[in-house]
């Protein structure tokens, strides 16, 4: 009985291994995650997209690319991070434009008819020198998106981000790209309206 007894002593060696094991384990945890690097949001090195026949252009970070839709007489520009397969459904932010069929009517006006459960009021006036512009918050079962609308150059533009959606992939998970929203901003802020610019 006495034998198999535990004793410290002669177990030490033992002992000693294992905390050289969950050391070395240890300081292999730290360096893996000590070399993950965060996502960057909104680089300072930008790339730059201009349509010169529809007189507008907008940056966007060099991590992102872009991906070019013709609907009808519609153009869509899809940017999304360069990680994102685009076979798939890269819906992170959209800019949608095409020539102004209603050049008469105020963009507020055109913007509630395609909206008709919002109000004047739920419209935040984001224009800007040469452009009538506002934002509109949509929040559906489906997903949230956030549409800014622009009216210059004899054309409508649209910057559309999708802060969350459910893709093709699963109809019970939603796709949340909420961590873009700086990105989309980013985006919207560098819009220029400018011919030639």
């Amino acid at each position: 009985m006495e034998k198999n007894k535990f004793t410290l002593a002669e177990h030490s060696h033992h002992i000693a291994a294992l905390v050289c094991v969950v050391a070395i384990f240890v300081m292999v945890a730290l360096s893996i995650t000590e070399t993950v690097k965060p996502i960057k949001i909104g680089q300072k090195t930008e790339n730059k997209f201009t349509d010169q026949e529809f007189m507008f252009s907008f940056a966007y970070p060099e991590n992102f690319k872009t991906k070019e839709t013709i609907w009808g007489d519609s153009k869509i520009i899809s940017i999304f991070p360069a990680s994102i397969n685009d076979q798939y459904d890269p819906r992170v932010i959209e800019v949608a434009y095409e020539k102004d069929r209603s050049p008469n009517l105020e963009l507020d006006k055109t913007i509630l008819a395609l909206f008709p459960e919002k109000r004047r009021g739920q419209l935040k006036d984001i224009g800007r020198d040469g452009a009538e512009g506002y934002e509109i918050y949509l929040s559906e079962p489906e997903g949230t998106t956030i549409f800014s609308y622009f009216k210059a150059n004899g054309n409508i533009y649209l910057l559309k981000f999708d802060q969350t959606y459910y893709g093709r992939s699963s109809n019970l998970i939603p796709v949340n790209n909420r961590l873009y929203t700086p990105t989309y901003y980013k985006i919207l802020n560098s819009l220029d309206f400018t011919p030639d610019s």
